[in-house]
């Protein structure tokens, strides 16, 4: 994958899973991820799936994984626009899926893996955070 947000244009299944499911996380929170509705947006088979993440629960867990490299990719460029002193504006609009995805970590605090990746998260932004 790229070195910037998900776009939707990986090839390989796993990345795929992985795309629709934060998107699924941003718009519906976890409530709104299933198995089978991801199968049919991807038209893939529910076994790919099973295949790499077993359960509901691990998928969750590689999406928490997922939003904290995000966040990595999101604190390296609020540095450089730090540095750069230009405007935030298009920083935001390219990060805006992940931060859907990172209310909805917040408000989906019952779920370990994203109160774990909420904090996580939150914690490696503060120090850049704070030098603004």
């Amino acid at each position: 994958m790229s070195k910037t947000l998900i776009t939707m244009r990986s090839t390989k299944s796993y990345d795929r899973w992985i795309e629709i499911g934060y998107h699924q996380l941003a718009n519906t929170g976890p409530e709104g991820i299933h198995v089978e509705e991801l199968s049919r947006l991807l038209d893939l088979n529910k076994s790919g799936f099973y295949y790499y993440f077993g359960t509901r629960e691990t998928y969750f867990e590689h999406l928490a994984n997922f939003h904290i490299r995000q966040s990595v990719l999101l604190l390296d460029r609020l540095k450089q626009r730090l540095i750069l002193a230009s405007s935030f504006r298009p920083l935001f609009d390219e990060f805006k899926l992940f931060l859907l995805v990172h209310r909805q970590m917040l408000l989906s605090h019952r779920f370990p893996c994203f109160a774990t990746a909420f904090d996580k998260v939150n914690h490696m932004a503060e120090p850049i955070l704070a030098d603004m």
